[in-house]
């Protein structure tokens, strides 16, 4: 690009000389230039005329919005204010009914609110007061929009966030070695964490979990462990079909709740005979749908405007969206899906701190990008949090604003139930603690040679040349 070229040019104004390289400078200064307009202002209303835009174009325009308002027409901030006023008694004339949204462009039929401000600011009052009543002591749960952790003077400062408009969540500070807390967990996506924060964490062993409104684990922060070199080697090595055997066992043994208990010992004793794996996973996905068939027909209780009939009780995990747990439809499933998250969180926690790989599962195959051993070890587990969280949802009184529902149809959490659902089905640490150290057992166990390893070989091979060459040394 060629380079400007300087101009020798003189003010107009005040009739001084400068030097410029801008193409459209006319005035020396910003001064001269205010100066000139001030006084070619001046002569226009001397000579009667109106200080506007000139031209033909600007001449037609008024011309045409005098004709409109002497017409009638509403225009400008007035037509504004009608349309406000219009779309608000569009609103209340749906009187917080779900509408129907037919099926279109690939996005299924569903159901969509109309969220009512003042409503969701009760549900937000009304849970933040029960979840400050049942917090746990050992999990700190943050939500809503401006959440965040900090470092103040050496203590760790908590911050609610805002998720309804007269929230007034105050800061908690933690105290290095007095706070009793294990976890912390912040729910949602509109949040912050310093780095300070983050080593304060990890220097008191606390583990701080990431959700989003889903219960999709955004991320984990646990103390810093090194990796166990000894127990991966077992990891690789294992055969898959006993490990997944012991853990759908020890999940069987657990849903045993009711009458149909009978039912699972059968599916137990299939489990005993199973091979390969897939044989395994199918007899356990079949003993699945007999376990959720128990809590078939669970009754929910619902104030307030009228809500979806399927939502008067739960029918069971499959989601129309997903043909799964995921991507609920149905409030129970909202919450289980959004517990299991937290869930995962704790035990990818405990998987790291002991120096393991999250990824190398058996019951679920490993899978890049996929944190399989996770997916493993909760199973023993999701019963616990079953029967700490559904009988909770059958005692309380529901209201629609609670579950907001997206486009798509997915029901999410209002954030301050999210944390009322933390607390509730959140397990002893020494729960998932019990797991770990099943599962590690089991890896040692299991450390015998095995036929086809070749890294055994080579060492037996190895161990066997040293012995005959200290014989052959000796003779």
């Amino acid at each position: 690009m060629p380079l400007r070229e300087y101009r020798h040019l003189t003010c107009p104004q005040c009739e001084a000389s400068f030097v410029t390289k801008e193409r459209t400078q006319t005035y020396c200064s910003r001064a001269c230039s205010c100066a000139a307009m001030r006084l070619r202002l001046a002569e226009t209303r001397a000579s009667g005329e109106t200080p506007g835009h000139g031209g033909t174009a600007a001449e037609t325009r008024r011309a045409s919005l005098a004709k409109r308002r002497a017409s009638g027409e509403v225009m400008g901030w007035a037509l504004h204010r009608q349309k406000m006023a219009d779309g608000e008694e569009r609103i209340a004339s749906l009187d917080g009914r779900p509408v129907l949204v037919p099926a279109r462009n690939g996005v299924p039929e569903h159901l969509k609110f109309t969220l009512d401000g003042d409503a969701y600011r009760d549900a937000g009052e009304r849970w933040e007061v029960r979840a400050g009543a049942m917090e746990a002591s050992a999990t700190l749960v943050l939500a809503g929009r401006g959440c965040g952790l900090r470092v103040l003077r050496g203590d760790l400062v908590a911050q609610p966030g805002l998720t309804h408009t007269t929230c007034d969540g105050e800061e908690r500070r933690l105290y290095r070695g007095q706070h009793g807390i294990e976890t912390i967990v912040l729910v949602g996506t509109a949040g912050s964490v310093t780095l300070a924060a983050l080593q304060w964490c990890r220097e008191q062993d606390i583990t701080l979990l990431s959700v989003d409104r889903e219960g999709r684990i955004s991320g984990v922060v646990s103390p810093v462990s090194p990796a166990a070199a000894h127990l991966r080697r077992l990891q690789y090595t294992l055969l898959p079909l006993h490990l997944a055997r012991m853990l759908v066992l020890w999940k069987l043994r657990e849903c045993c709740r009711d009458e149909r208990s009978s039912q699972l010992e059968e599916y137990a004793r299939r489990c005993e005979d199973a091979a390969p794996v897939e044989t395994l996973r199918t007899v356990e996905g079949q003993a699945a749908r007999v376990y959720w068939q128990s809590w078939e027909g669970l009754p929910l209780t619902w104030v307030g405007p009228p809500v979806p009939p399927l939502w008067h009780r739960f029918d069971g995990r499959i989601s129309p969206l997903s043909q799964s747990g995921r991507h609920a439809t149905h409030p129970v499933n909202a919450m289980l899906n959004f517990a299991y998250g937290v869930l995962a969180g704790h035990v990818e926690r405990c998987i790291v701190s002991r120096g393991l790989d999250p990824a190398m599962g058996s019951l679920h195959a490993p899978k890049d990008g996929r944190p399989s051993l996770v997916y493993d070890l909760m199973e023993p587990l999701r019963p616990h949090v079953d029967a700490r969280l559904l009988p909770w949802a059958s005692s309380q009184s529901w209201r629609r604003i609670d579950f907001p529902v997206s486009v798509s149809g997915v029901v999410r959490l209002n954030p301050q139930l999210a944390r009322c659902v933390v607390i509730v089905a959140s397990l002893p640490a020494a729960a998932v603690e019990g797991v770990l150290d099943a599962y590690v057992g089991f890896l040692r166990s299991s450390a015998g040679p095995r036929v086809g390893d070749p890294e055994r070989s080579r060492a037996r091979a190895g161990r066997a040349l040293g012995k005959r060459q200290k014989r052959l040394t000796r003779a």
